[in-house]
């Protein structure tokens, strides 16, 4: 176990490979059960939900391979100060006036 910590902190291939298998996780789940041409859209819309949490459980399980946290990829619970929520918010607001846009741009 302390090898492949090693291999997956230090070497490019093993990183690139542990990218490469999140994708696949998600990729071979959404190719076995998506039904493309169906019309139950519920069904689709469980299958890539499934496929969305399967690709997360691999990442976690990478990150717990490393020894690291959640910290290690830019998640934690610690207040970021009122500064930076609003810098957030304001962002999300910009994206989201930006969809609408487009949207309206688009009908």
């Amino acid at each position: 176990m302390e090898r492949l910590k090693e291999l997956l902190l230090n070497n490019k291939l093993a990183k690139l490979l542990e990218i490469i298998s999140v994708f696949l996780v998600g990729a071979i789940i959404i190719i076995i059960f998506l039904k493309p041409q169906s019309e139950n859209l519920i069904y689709n819309q469980i299958v890539l939900w499934v496929a969305n949490v399967a690709m997360l459980i691999t990442v976690w399980l990478g990150i717990k391979l490393r020894g690291e946290g959640w910290e290690s990829i830019g998640l934690s619970f610690k207040w970021p100060g009122w500064k930076r929520l609003l810098n957030t918010f304001l962002l999300s607001l910009l994206v989201f006036v930006l969809a609408m846009f487009g949207f309206v741009i688009g009908s």
